[in-house]
């Protein structure tokens, strides 16, 4: 079997697990939980690319749209879109430390909620925006920072990279 097939089949099971972890919010800590999955999609964006990552932020979305049950789409606008803001800014923000790391993850987490609200007031006529959306807004940054640590010193080894030879 190819080693590249048996790489993909691993990285398929490990979006599985995580997948299923996230839609059973086994994390879930009062009403916060972390967002695995936009881990998985900025480290994604990070390793292979602006077009890569917002290929799977997007498919990701639709996956989650699909158990969610809320506005269709709207996940996987924001994934891809956060796919994207990462690519464009990985320029300036060198991912070579776990604080770099988590400063994207924040600012992911807060990006998300902000489009999550402008797009509800939009599509469902309901304003989010109240010291309670505020207080899980902040609560799941920290939470999925946390997670994100682990999840940074795991990426070398989900994420290998092999040498080509000239």
């Amino acid at each position: 079997m190819n080693s590249n097939l048996v790489k993909d089949i691993i990285y398929g099971v490990i979006i599985a697990i995580i997948l299923s972890i996230q839609a059973t919010q086994l994390f879930q800590i009062l009403t916060v939980f972390p967002d695995m999955m936009l881990i998985m999609i900025i480290l994604h964006s990070i390793h292979f690319g602006e077009m890569k990552g917002e290929i799977f932020g997007f498919s990701m979305g639709i996956l989650i749209d699909t158990m969610s049950g809320g506005i269709f789409g709207l996940s996987a606008f924001v994934y891809a879109f956060l796919a994207w803001f990462v690519g464009v800014y990985k320029k300036y923000i060198q991912v070579s430390e776990v604080v770099s790391f988590i400063l994207y993850m924040v600012i992911a987490t807060i990006i998300k909620y902000i489009l999550y609200a402008i797009f509800y007031l939009i599509f469902s006529k309901t304003g989010l925006l109240d010291w309670g959306f505020i207080l899980k807004m902040l609560g799941e940054a920290i939470y999925t920072s946390a997670f994100a640590a682990l999840f940074f010193f795991i990426s070398p080894f989900i994420y290998k990279r092999e040498e080509v030879e000239f």
